[in-house]
């Protein structure tokens, strides 16, 4: 009788510690999903393999197949599981003076975008004025960003449409993107359908 009273003072007066785990994510069909919903889809397929370093994981997805005068940058809030922010960005001039980049690469000098999955890092200001650098996560693919220079900034201060391979936005929205992003988010930038399903049928 005694023994049973103290074990229930106890749990009253030294609450349970709930463990700390990742936003739970339920999967979805892609076949029955729209297309903003294809790409929360995607966003949560990135965090479950890449992680966030944030408190409040968010992934961005930036849709190369969509043409520079639409929006096609979409910031994911993995908690909610919505988007939470568009917009339009800038591909590397050297990945074609088009509207849809054509090509891209890892490469110093080369002036392209490059695709894959990158962790974004600490903010700046700098010649572009308020900045973030990246860092690339897949080996020949994105792994030079930091090298490269690649970076979120404003492009109302470029003299063209096309940045040296950043991440650039109109002055209306990149300060709001960089604030939502920064400190170990990801980023993901894709071409082609395949790129995108890899990530909703891991």
């Amino acid at each position: 009788m005694i023994s049973n009273l103290i074990t229930l003072l106890v749990s009253i007066l030294i609450p349970v510690s709930t463990p700390r785990h990742q936003p739970e994510i339920a999967v979805k069909s892609y076949k029955d999903t729209t297309a903003s919903e294809t790409l929360i889809v995607a966003a949560e397929g990135v965090y479950r393999k890449w992680g966030s370093n944030s408190p409040n994981p968010r992934v961005v997805i930036v849709d190369f197949t969509k043409p520079l005068e639409k929006e096609r940058l979409f910031v994911v809030d993995i908690k909610s599981h919505k988007i939470i922010k568009s917009s339009r960005v800038c591909h590397g001039v050297g990945s074609g003076r088009t509207s849809i980049p054509e090509k891209f690469s890892n490469s110093e000098g080369s002036k392209m975008s490059s695709k894959g999955v990158f962790r974004t890092a600490e903010t700046y200001y700098g010649s572009w004025g308020y900045s973030m650098r990246v860092d690339g996560l897949e080996p020949g693919v994105n792994s030079n960003a930091r090298r490269r220079l690649i970076i979120f900034h404003n492009a109302d201060k470029q003299s063209a449409f096309w940045s040296w391979g950043c991440f650039s936005m109109p002055g209306k929205d990149y300060k709001e993107v960089i604030d939502l992003i920064k400190g170990g988010n990801l980023v993901f930038a894709f071409s082609t359908k395949e790129e995108l399903e890899k990530y909703i049928h891991p």
